[in-house]
């Protein structure tokens, strides 16, 4: 018996100690600002959703050019072709507005308007984009696919010939409904400029940016 003892006093002595648990792990609280998170989860990705219609809007141009060479076209075959094809790209726009707008709606869901003057700037910014390409894309397919419509025979419908020729100071949704393409196109390059500086002063704000 003394024996059996003295063998499991020399094993308990040997044998490796019981390692102490390891310490729950840390919780780091961060502190992500207002416009930060803005700027990570709407700008951001609104802007690599945007270069979409970027790309289907130079696609356009290209179209319109060759639309307009065939303009005099008496068969109106190349009129009809490009005329579709800018319609049907104009059309592709829809889905990349669709995806800007639903960004919007849980930016301000996350973070209401009034809350941070510098958020609702940016958003304001945004949501101009979206707005002035929207009026774009409704014109582009307005116009175009009544060209196709009347197989060729009109370059504008005649509602839209008294569009007016600039867009206004603090423009609404109505104002752009009844711009002409080139101002449109004026006002969508000043609204994506200046959501630029706004974007990387908004950088600042936010560590490892």
């Amino acid at each position: 018996m003394i024996a059996v003892l003295a063998a499991a006093l020399v094993l308990a002595a040997v044998a490796p100690p019981e390692p102490s648990p390891s310490p729950p792990p840390t919780i780091l609280h961060l502190r992500v600002s207002p416009v930060c998170s803005t700027l990570h989860n709407l700008v951001l990705p609104l802007a690599q959703v945007n270069q979409g219609n970027v790309t289907l809007l130079n696609q356009i141009g290209g179209d319109e050019t060759k639309y307009l060479k065939y303009y005099s076209d008496r068969f109106g075959g190349g009129r009809v072709l490009y005329a579709a094809q800018i319609d049907q790209t104009a059309t592709n726009m829809l889905p990349h507005l669709q995806e800007m707008d639903e960004l919007l709606k849980q930016s301000y869901g996350s973070i209401p308007q009034g809350r941070n003057p510098q958020v609702d700037a940016l958003r304001q910014r945004a949501q101009n984009i979206v707005d002035v390409e929207r009026a774009i894309a409704n014109r582009y397919i307005e116009t175009f696919g009544a060209v196709v419509d009347s197989y060729g025979q009109a370059l504008l419908p005649p509602e839209l010939d008294h569009s007016i020729s600039t867009v206004p100071s603090g423009y609404g949704v109505r104002d752009l409904k009844y711009s002409r393409f080139g101002s449109l196109q004026t006002t969508l390059q000043s609204e994506g400029q200046a959501l630029i500086p706004q974007a990387l002063a908004a950088a600042k704000d936010c560590d490892g940016v």
